[in-house]
């Protein structure tokens, strides 16, 4: 079972994430905004973050950098999970320091096998190669 952070500001596809997580056991925490991103991820180090790119306030990416420029959250694997499949974002997401960069609509059996991979990954192991 995992902490997971959610950083979605869709309804539906909050709800969907969060039923589809919760039924693999994780235990999940829902923002809509950058702000409440970091300030929760800084505070309660989850295990892992999914990360919208098209947020109020703060973009996806502008969050993932805060993310892994601060100490106490730059080992979070983050997810980015986002409408914008362009080569270019693709590129942001995983040279800003994502694991994985993940196109919606969303595959929640891909995600919840891919939280799994990377949560019994051996610490300190990252590939930041993963995208969708």
């Amino acid at each position: 079972m995992a902490h997971i952070l959610i950083v979605e500001d869709d309804a539906m596809i909050a709800k969907i994430l969060t039923i589809g997580l919760q039924r693999a056991d994780h235990t999940l925490f829902l923002v809509q905004d950058g702000t409440a991103a970091f300030a929760y991820a800084r505070d309660h180090t989850p295990d892992l973050i999914l990360l919208d790119v098209l947020l109020p306030g703060m973009n996806g990416f502008q969050i993932l950098t805060q993310l892994k420029h601060h100490p106490t959250t730059r080992a979070i694997p983050v997810f980015m999970l986002t409408a914008q499949s362009d080569g270019a974002s693709i590129i942001a997401g995983i040279d800003g320091g994502a694991e994985a960069y993940l196109s919606k609509p969303v595959d929640l059996p891909d995600i919840v096998r891919r939280i799994e991979v990377v949560l019994h990954r051996p610490k300190g192991r990252n590939t930041h190669a993963d995208t969708l």
